[in-house]
């Protein structure tokens, strides 16, 4: 295989780390925003009586803050870190000295210091892996915050009476009616 070749599978297996880790990152943004918009929609919710015009405004609210954050995270900044991502190979690996980018910059196959390039390249990415580059801690923080939040926002759900109303209409009571008829028989 040519050096050229395995350069370029290296080259992807690193934008793809940094792909997974924008994706992961996006991914506790929005469950933190969910959480945070929750909470703040909640509080306000239970001051004011869980009114219906507030219950929907607060759910639009969420909707868009949450489509907002994924868009920039799944949409904005995954096509930058593609189209960007030899300037990020480049800042976390800084043994290469602009390698990467020239590498890229010789598109031409028949270019004879393009397989120069890529030898040298791929001597000291030998010692750089993209797992080491891009460390399994940003994973992990990343995994712990969604995941933080979520169980939060999960147990703020199920154990608080009268939390879920931000995510859905309340349930039905015994006789069919909303929980407070069903409350006030008590």
């Amino acid at each position: 295989m040519k050096y050229s070749q395995q350069f370029e599978r290296y080259l992807a297996a690193f934008r793809d780390r940094l792909l997974k880790l924008v994706v992961l990152r996006g991914v506790a943004a929005v469950s933190i925003a969910a959480l945070i918009v929750s909470l703040l929609a909640v509080a306000a919710a239970v001051r004011a009586g869980f009114p219906d015009d507030f219950m929907i405004t607060a759910r639009l609210v969420l909707v868009m803050i949450l489509g907002g954050i994924a868009w920039y995270f799944f949409a904005l900044l995954k096509g930058r870190v593609a189209e960007h991502a030899a300037a990020e190979i480049e800042q976390r690996t800084p043994v290469f000295d602009g390698r990467v980018e020239a590498y890229l910059d010789t598109r031409d196959a028949h270019n004879p210091m393009r397989e120069l390039l890529a030898e040298e390249s791929l001597q000291l990415a030998a010692n750089h892996a993209p797992e080491q580059q891009v460390t399994p801690r940003e994973f992990r923080v990343a995994w712990s915050a969604a995941g933080a939040a979520v169980a939060i926002l999960l147990l703020i759900a199920i154990a608080g009476p009268g939390n879920y109303e931000l995510w859905g209409p309340r349930p039905v009571g015994r006789l069919g009616v909303s929980g407070t008829v069903a409350a006030a028989e008590y």
